[in-house]
């Protein structure tokens, strides 16, 4: 995989999106309150890929919006920082915009997603690209405070030529109080790339 791919790699696997802000937040009577979907809330992590066959990592920072817009849909955004290991000339700023539609069936829920992003890169092997992903998967809450869910998903560029990329991950969520939730996930990328993140999020 190119170090421009595996950079797209990354901002997919982190999940940091870019998108319009809404006032309206709807969110169904049934929802789980361990879920994360159908609320309003600010996110910041960091995540680590480990780029197979490569003795350097991709280390990475973003934040993320979501909102609520209807019932049943969220508009996700957010904007991610990373780089390569040792080297100081390589790094990527990725922004873009995710919807999310999903259902709830008691404790489980759905969901699919559509986006589009814009990359940018430094180093010898920069670039400037725009981005589109789609995916699917189900959330499911274990209690009221902590949900699991699991997700596939492919993204790929406007640019012909451009290797595409699928992952399958599986994540967690824990609320801590009723303000304050902590994230963990794990994403495998089509090549071998395995990446990890580690979030918080902020209720408001």
């Amino acid at each position: 995989m190119s170090l421009r791919s595996t950079f797209r790699a990354a901002a997919s696997s982190l999940g940091l999106v870019l998108a319009a802000v809404s006032s309206a937040q709807t969110v169904p009577e049934t929802a789980s309150p361990a879920s994360l979907l159908g609320v309003r809330y600010l996110e910041g992590g960091v995540g680590l890929l480990d780029v197979d066959r490569s003795d350097r990592n991709i280390y990475g920072l973003g934040a993320a919006i979501n909102l609520p817009v209807e019932e049943h849909f969220d508009l996700k955004a957010g904007y991610g920082y990373s780089w390569l290991e040792n080297n100081g000339g390589a790094y990527q700023h990725a922004v873009g915009a995710n919807l999310v539609g999903y259902l709830t069936e008691n404790e489980f829920r759905p969901f699919a997603q559509a986006g589009l992003g814009l990359v940018w890169q430094g180093g010898d092997d920069g670039d400037d690209f725009a981005v589109w992903n789609v995916g699917g998967g189900l959330e499911y809450a274990i209690n009221a405070l902590t949900a699991v869910r699991v997700r596939v998903g492919h993204e790929d560029s406007f640019e012909s030529g451009m290797d595409s990329n699928v992952s399958i991950g599986a994540g967690v969520s824990h609320w801590f109080t009723d303000a304050l939730a902590g994230t963990a996930s794990l994403t495998r990328i089509e090549g071998g790339d395995v990446a990890y993140s580690v979030g918080v999020v902020f209720r408001f």
